[in-house]
C-alpha cells in the first residue's frame, strides 16, 4: 500500500494576533492532545488545509466535558479569507470565517450564526464522548456524529443534497478550511484528536470499534468514516494535476518557477541551473542600489520594464536569450535603468515559464488581445492597447487569478497597478511604491476576475485609447502556488500562514500601511531562518543578518513569522504570494 505521508496534528506554530499563551492550544503526544490553561477562552488551528475534498476526523474529551456551561470541542475555519484568532474561544463558529459545534447547547455555529441544534447534545458533550466531523468541501456541508451516530439525522454520503447538514455553503471560490479546537472557560480542559492516527487516542480509549481506514485504505479511526470521506493526511491532499511531480516529469512545480543567485561580469555571462526555459525574468541586484528589471517572452528579450519605478518601456540589449535551462546576459553597461550584468555585483533573478513565447489572440473579453498562457502552472501574460474605457480581457487561465499585475508599456510614465485577492477588486495595490491598497473603480472596474476574463476600467494606469499594456496573471495551483493575506501580530512569535506547500520564494506586503513589498526566497536563504530581504518597490540593496527585522521560517506546509518586522508581521494585514517547489503532499526536506 501506498504511504498515507502526514497525518494532520494540532499545529503549535499557529498564532493570531493574541499575544498571551493562555489564548492558544498546548499540543503534546505528537500534538494529538490539546490542552488548555485554566479557565481560559482558547483555541488552536491545525496543519492540514483543503480547498476541495471530503475528509472526517475524530476527538473525544478528557477532562472538562463534564463541567456546566463550558466548550471543548472542534471545528474548521477558513484560512484562505485569511482567517486569524483574533478574539477569545474560536474554534465553535463564534468568529467570521469560522464552522463549530458548541459543546454545551448541541448548536452549530457559521460565522456565529446559528445553523442547527442537535438535540443529542442538550446536555453537552461529556467526558468520553467520541465526536466525528465529516467536511464536504466539494458540496459545501459540515456533519457531526456523537459515538458513531451521526445528529440530526444527518448524511454525508448525500453530496449534493446536503441532507441534514449541520452548516452549509457555497462550494468553491477562495475558501479554504482547516480544522481548529477550542475551549471556553473549565477546569483545565483536554481532548485528543484522532484524523486517522490512532483509534485508541493515544490510549485515551481501548482498540477503536471499527478500527477503519479510508477508502484508500489510510487511516485507523474509532468509527469508520462516512463513505467517499478520507483521513486529512498528506497522501489524501488536493494537488493541481498539471504539476504533480508524481503524474508528470517535464511541468512539477521545479520545472515552472525558479530562482537563482548570479554575479555580474560586464560582457557575456550564461546563467544555468534553472531545470527550464523561463518566459519572465525579474531580475533585482543584491548588493547596491538599482532597479528591478522585468522581462518577457511575449514582448521579447529588448524590452524592459521595472517594479520600482513609473517609467515607461524601455528598449535595450541587456538580456541577448531565454535559454533551455536559465538566460544569457549581454550588459555591458551599468546603465541604472537596466543593470542585469555589472561586473563584480550580485544579483538575483526569478523566473517563470510560461508557453515559451508562444502567443495567441484571445477575443474572449470585449477588447481582443494577445495571450501567453501556462494552465498547469496557473500564469499568463497579456499584451493588449487600451482604448479609454472599461473593458475585459481575456486571460487564458483555467481558473480565476488571484494575482495580477498591470503596467502601462507606451507613453508618458505611469504606475504599476495590482489586483490582489487579499484586498479585493474594489481596491488596488501599487507595485512601485509602499503605499497601503486604495479605493478605485477605475483600475479593474470593481469587478473580480472570472474563469475566462480580467476586468479592467478607464483609468489611464489601465486603459489609455491606442497605447499599449502589459499584464501579469497567477491563478493559484494546488500544491504550487497560494495568494492570500493574514493578520500580523507584532511578536517574534509570529504568524504562521498555511501554503500547501514548501516555498521557493514569498512575498509579503501590508494592505493597510505604507509598507514595502518584501521578498524572500531558497536562493538566497538556503536554510532556515530566513532573512535575505529585497524590496519590489524601492532600488535598496538587500537587507540580511542580524538586525535586519526579517526572520521567516519555510515549512513543509507554509511559513511562519519569526520577527515582528512592520515590512512583515506588524499589527496590519497583509498580503501575501508564494511560489513552492515541494507539493506538501510530497515528502521533503528544507
Amino acid at each position: 500500500m501506498a504511504s498515507s505521508g502526514n497525518f494532520c496534528t494540532g499545529n503549535p506554530n499557529y498564532r493570531g494576533s493574541l499575544t498571551s499563551v493562555d489564548g492558544y492550544a498546548v499540543f503534546t503526544l505528537g500534538d494529538l492532545k490539546a490542552s488548555f490553561n485554566n479557565n481560559q477562552d482558547a483555541g488552536g488551528m491545525c496543519t492540514h488545509s483543503f480547498a476541495s475534498g471530503k475528509f472526517y476526523f475524530e476527538f473525544t474529551v478528557i477532562a472538562g466535558g463534564n463541567e456546566s456551561g463550558k466548550v471543548v470541542s472542534m471545528g474548521i475555519a477558513d484560512v484562505g479569507s485569511g482567517y486569524t484568532k483574533s478574539a477569545r474561544g474560536s474554534g465553535y463558529g463564534t468568529l467570521t470565517g469560522e464552522i463549530g459545534l458548541d459543546g454545551r447547547d448541541g448548536k452549530v455555529r457559521k460565522d456565529n450564526s446559528v445553523t442547527k441544534t442537535y438535540s443529542e447534545l442538550s446536555e453537552k458533550i461529556r467526558d468520553g464522548n467520541i465526536v466525528g466531523v465529516a467536511v464536504d468541501a466539494d458540496n459545501g456541508a459540515i456533519y457531526f456524529s456523537l459515538n458513531g451516530t451521526f445528529m440530526g439525522s444527518g448524511d454525508p454520503t448525500s453530496g449534493s443534497s446536503k441532507t441534514n447538514a449541520g452548516a452549509t455553503w457555497t462550494a468553491g471560490g477562495t475558501v479554504r478550511w482547516v480544522p481548529t479546537v477550542a475551549v471556553a472557560g473549565g477546569s483545565n480542559p483536554v481532548l485528543t484528536m484522532n484524523f486517522g492516527q490512532d483509534s485508541s487516542f493515544c490510549g485515551a480509549k481501548t482498540s477503536g470499534s471499527a478500527a477503519s481506514a479510508d477508502g484508500e485504505g489510510f487511516g485507523d479511526f474509532y468509527y469508520a468514516p462516512p463513505s467517499g470521506f478520507l483521513a486529512l493526511c498528506s497522501a489524501n491532499l488536493p494537488i493541481g494535476s498539471g504539476i504533480d511531480p508524481n503524474l508528470t516529469d517535464d511541468d512539477h512545480p521545479q520545472k515552472q518557477f525558479g530562482v537563482v543567485t548570479y554575479t555580474g561580469n560586464s560582457g557575456t555571462n550564461a546563467i544555468s541551473g534553472l531545470g527550464f526555459q523561463p518566459d519572465l525574468l525579474w531580475f533585482k541586484i543584491r548588493n547596491t542600489a538599482s532597479n528591478g528589471p522585468l522581462v518577457d517572452s511575449s514582448r521579447g528579450v529588448t524590452k524592459t520594464v521595472f517594479s520600482q519605478i513609473t517609467d515607461a518601456e524601455v528598449t535595450n540589449g541587456h538580456l541577448a536569450s531565454f535559454d533551455s535551462d536559465g538566460f544569457t546576459l549581454n550588459n555591458t553597461s551599468s546603465d541604472y535603468l537596466a543593470n542585469f550584468n555589472t561586473n563584480t555585483n550580485t544579483y538575483v533573478a526569478w523566473a517563470w515559464k510560461c508557453n515559451g513565447g508562444t502567443t495567441a489572440t484571445n477575443s474572449e473579453g470585449t477588447t481582443t488581445c494577445t495571450t501567453q498562457a501556462n494552465t498547469n502552472a496557473g500564469f499568463s501574460i497579456i499584451t493588449y492597447t487600451g482604448t479609454g474605457s472599461a473593458a475585459t480581457l481575456g486571460h487564458g487561465l483555467d481558473g480565476a487569478p488571484e494575482f495580477v499585475m498591470v503596467k502601462r508599456r507606451s507613453g508618458a510614465a505611469q504606475r504599476w497597478v495590482v489586483y490582489h485577492i487579499g484586498v479585493g477588486e474594489t481596491k488596488y495595490l501599487t507595485l512601485q511604491d509602499s503605499d497601503a491598497a486604495a479605493d478605485s473603480s477605475g483600475m479593474f472596474n470593481d469587478t473580480a476576475p472570472s474563469a475566462t476574463l480580467l476586468s479592467i476600467g478607464n483609468e489611464s494606469n489601465v486603459s489609455t485609447n491606442t497605447l499599449t499594456y502589459i499584464a501579469y496573471c497567477w491563478q493559484p495551483i494546488e500544491g504550487f502556488s497560494n495568494f492570500g493575506k493574514f493578520t500580523g501580530n507584532n511578536v517574534v512569535d509570529g504568524a504562521f500562514i498555511y501554503t500547501g506547500f514548501r516555498p521557493r520564494m514569498l512575498f509579503v506586503k501590508s494592505a493597510t500601511a505604507g509598507e514595502s513589498w518584501a521578498v524572500f526566497d531558497t536562493a538566497r536563504n538556503t536554510t532556515n531562518t530566513v532573512d535575505k530581504g529585497v524590496f519590489w518597490d524601492s532600488d535598496a540593496q538587500e537587507t540580511t543578518g542580524s538586525g535586519s527585522g526579517f526572520d521567516i521560517d519555510f515549512l513543509s506546509n507554509g511559513f511562519k513569522m519569526r520577527a515582528n518586522h512592520d515590512n512583515i508581521n506588524g499589527s496590519q494585514t497583509y498580503v501575501f504570494g508564494a511560489w513552492g517547489d515541494v507539493p506538501f503532499r510530497y515528502n521533503n526536506a528544507f
